[in-house]
């Protein structure tokens, strides 16, 4: 595994502060609930907002319902960020679980999303590494390596962004570009598309949690960046965005 911090893997288990937990024990997973994935924002977001407090206290809730969950973090070149983690299951097997009891799954389960919740802040401590090298915030890059890494195990049902949303990569950067007409915003959805750097989205629902914070205190703006936004996820193929 990759990622430079104390979450590492170990014969087949998380390790988090020496206490080891199975990823995947032998038997057969419960189809219970649907692929989820996690991005957390680690560029200038992360400085100047409590992230560790936005995730320890979102995500355990979001994660309530989903089978896998993947994880991504937004850098400056997220594409080549070395923090990855695999795909975690969340749900027991018939190894992990022999008597089907609903009290010991649910309690699997709940133990799982915790561990989650452990790796994606370690996964922005890692991050928080490679600002020295990889200025900006990429988030679209972030978006499209979630959604391949996740691939195997099929489409991401949903996706949670812990993000204000401002993308600063060479593609696009929405601290100058002009997004105030739907002709302005076609226009970079179609260079986006052209360059081939729009992420494979297709049926999957987007959470965005900090979506604007810091980022401006013009309120047309805002529903500028929102309309943006709104248009990329529709050119993704996804189904809807929710700002939390």
């Amino acid at each position: 595994m990759r990622v430079r911090s104390s979450v590492r893997l170990a014969a087949g288990a998380l390790v988090l502060a020496g206490t080891a937990m199975p990823l995947v024990a032998c038997g057969r997973p419960e189809a219970t609930g649907v692929p989820c994935g996690l991005v957390v924002d680690t560029t200038s977001f992360f400085a100047n907002t409590n992230v560790r407090d936005k995730i320890q206290s979102y995500v355990p809730r979001y994660l309530d319902g989903c089978a896998t969950v993947g994880f991504g973090v937004v850098t400056g070149v997220s594409g080549a960020t070395d923090c990855r983690h695999p795909l975690l299951r969340l749900n027991p097997t018939s190894a992990d679980n022999p008597g089907d009891n609903p009290k010991t799954a649910e309690g699997i389960r709940a133990a799982r999303r915790r561990a989650a919740v452990a790796v994606l802040w370690q996964l922005a401590q890692c991050a928080q590494k490679e600002k020295r090298t990889r200025t900006g915030s990429d988030i679209l890059g972030a978006l499209d390596l979630i959604a391949r890494d996740s691939s195997e195990y099929g489409r991401l049902s949903k996706i949670l962004i812990i993000s204000d949303m401002i993308e600063n990569s060479p593609r696009l950067n929405l601290y100058k570009a002009d997004i105030r007409t739907r002709g302005e915003r076609d226009r970079i959805i179609r260079r986006l598309q052209e360059d081939r750097v729009l992420p494979e989205l297709k049926g999957t629902k987007i959470s965005i949690l900090g979506f604007g914070l810091l980022a401006t205190k013009d309120p047309s703006r805002l529903i500028e960046l929102r309309e943006l936004w709104d248009e990329v996820f529709t050119a993704s193929g996804t189904t809807g965005a929710t700002y939390l």
